[in-house]
C-alpha cells in the first residue's frame, strides 16, 4: 500500500504576505517566519512545532524542496575567513 504524502508550507503573517505576493519574493527575502513539513498520511506526531505557525497551506513536492533548501541557507552559519 502506497502512502499518501501531503507538503505543507507553514508560516506567520510576514512570510504569508511574501507568498502571496510570489514565491521568490519569499524565497529573495531574509524572512525566516516559515516552516515546511512533509506528512506522511497526514500523521503530525513527529512535527512537534507545527502548531506554532498561524497559516499553513499544502504546496507541491517542488515548492516543497525549493523552500526546504532555502531555510536551509537562509539558517546557514556564515563562514568568516
Amino acid at each position: 500500500m502506497e502512502n499518501n504524502i501531503t507538503y505543507l508550507l507553514c508560516m506567520k503573517e510576514e512570510a504569508l504576505l511574501l507568498y502571496e505576493e510570489s514565491i521568490d519574493l519569499l524565497i529573495e527575502s531574509d524572512c525566516k517566519d516559515f516552516m515546511v513539513y512533509k506528512l506522511v498520511d497526514g500523521n503530525r506526531k513527529y512535527q512537534t512545532d507545527i502548531n506554532i505557525w498561524s497559516i499553513e497551506t499544502e504546496i507541491n513536492e517542488h515548492f516543497y524542496s525549493i523552500l526546504h533548501l532555502n531555510l536551509c541557507q537562509k539558517f546557514r552559519p556564515i563562514s568568516k575567513p
